[in-house]
């Protein structure tokens, strides 16, 4: 079934960051096994798909046969329904029973940059109970920046200001953005499934980062749109994103997205390289973003 090739699992392969993962994978001689609620329809003989449910138990036996390695990308979203947190954390020790079952002594967790011990949002807190589950059993993590492209985070910012032109200013919007373009991200972390086994805690960020208001400042400006920057007090935006909520009104962030960005630090923790690699730069990563999604 298996090919003599290197095989990697790829959770997640039908969000944002995975698809992009698994074909950069395919493009580096991989044989790519990518596990999601959806089939991803990547046409390629060296990917196969296997369905993959976070929220199932238990895990197909077979999820990590023939398998090398592993990236763990998937996430179950929060919703009235469930909690998030219990949920991934519960998920991620279930595949990780799977993976040491199966002796796979290379995994990667995609962590988040709003990881951490004192984290405010319920997404931060997850990310950093997960990270310790992969630590412990000698795999890595990685903490990327805002991933720039045409998708996640990005592309819902980008398409709210194209539709607004509003952009609330927490704070003055003095916070450090850290960001990662969307190729230079995948191209780092297939390198590092490459070299020889490291685990650790890791960031993958563009080499300075850039302040919330020039983020949007450069964005506003790709999309040609004139942005009407509104100073508002955090506690006034905490109220009005946790009403949305109530009232189930869908909106571009949520309140896990502006407790984070009220704890948002310039990074502090080594970065995960590729060697001969020339990251790009926040306004750079806009600019062919937005060119490439015509113009989101």
């Amino acid at each position: 079934m298996i090919n003599e090739r290197r095989s990697v699992l790829v959770t997640g392969c039908s969000g944002f960051i995975g698809r992009a993962l698994a074909e950069q994978l395919l493009t580096e001689g991989w044989y790519v096994i990518g596990a999601a609620r959806t089939d991803p329809k990547i046409a390629n003989a060296s990917f196969e798909y296997r369905r993959l449910d976070l929220c199932e138990e238990p895990l197909s036996p077979l999820l990590f046969d023939g398998v090398d390695a592993f990236i763990h990308a998937a996430l179950i979203a929060q919703s009235a329904k469930r909690d998030a947190v219990a949920d991934n954390v519960n998920a991620a020790m279930r595949l990780l029973e799977a993976a040491r079952s199966q002796k796979v002594t290379k995994g990667i967790y995609l962590s988040s940059m709003a990881a951490s011990e004192n984290a405010l949002s319920d997404y931060g807190k997850q990310k950093f109970a997960i990270e310790a589950l992969f630590s412990a059993s000698g795999y890595m993590n990685v903490r990327p920046g805002l991933v720039i492209g045409d998708g996640g985070l990005f592309r819902s910012l980008a398409r709210s200001l194209k539709a607004r032109r509003i952009v609330p200013l927490i704070d003055g919007g003095r916070q450090a953005l850290e960001t990662i373009f969307l190729d230079d991200c995948v191209e780092i972390l297939s390198y590092n499934l490459s070299v020889p086994r490291q685990d650790g805690t890791f960031a993958i960020t563009s080499n300075a980062p850039i302040l919330f208001r020039e983020f949007y400042t450069e964005l506003a400006q790709c999309l040609s749109v004139e942005p009407l920057f509104i100073p508002v007090p955090f506690q006034l935006a905490d109220y009005s994103l946790a009403a949305a909520e109530w009232l189930r009104v869908t909106l571009p962030i949520n309140r896990d997205n502006l407790l984070g960005l009220r704890a948002m630090r310039a990074n502090t923790i080594e970065r995960l390289t590729r060697p001969v690699v020339s990251l790009r730069g926040a306004k750079e990563s806009i600019r062919i973003a937005v060119a490439r999604a015509g113009q989101i």
